[in-house]
């Protein structure tokens, strides 16, 4: 059954407000997923807010286009089903990454992080980047760290004043 005029332009905007919002996108091949496992994906996605989509390759074209993953239009070729994360960059990559450790091994097509377009073998790099609230840990450790630093070393100052009159005393004492 194809699609009327309108039920395309929908489906163009629809993917042209996907790309728009998302930070990040993951193209695989689904050729081989039942519809089970396709219910597994989904539910795992939904647990690390990813959205999943099963697209029309020219009508996703035809909407990244005019946005940030425009390169990735050269890779929509099959069936794709596209994992989409908003803040989260890597959030996509590790539920792939997870899905091909416990489900089903999925042939990644492209990873796009806006501008540029990665492929699997940049899948690891990808799901290894921290979430928003990892960075910001890490970001207020290394922050921190100097502060810490000099506290300790202002206190080192002040202990040794301490043991050194305390040892004079004692031994004016004796």
């Amino acid at each position: 059954m194809s699609l009327t005029k309108e039920q395309k332009q929908h489906n163009i905007d629809l993917y042209s407000s996907i790309a728009e919002s998302s930070s990040s996108v993951v193209c695989l091949n689904y050729r081989s997923v039942s519809a089970a496992q396709m219910s597994d994906i989904r539910k795992s996605a939904l647990k690390l807010e990813v959205g999943v989509k099963v697209i029309s390759n020219n009508l996703a074209r035809k909407a990244f286009c005019s946005t940030k993953f425009n390169p990735l239009s050269d890779y929509l070729v099959g069936p794709i089903l596209l994992l989409y994360s908003g803040e989260d960059v890597g959030s996509g990559a590790r539920l792939v990454k997870d899905i091909c450790a416990s489900i089903l091994e999925l042939p990644v097509v492209a990873i796009s992080l806006g501008e540029e377009v990665l492929f699997e073998d940049s899948l690891k790099i990808v799901a290894g980047l921290p979430t928003y609230s990892e960075a910001i840990a890490k970001l207020l450790m290394v922050l921190k760290a100097p502060a810490t630093k000099a506290v300790s070393t202002v206190e080192a100052v002040s202990l040794k004043l301490v043991r050194t009159v305390k040892a004079v005393s004692e031994k004016k004492e004796n």
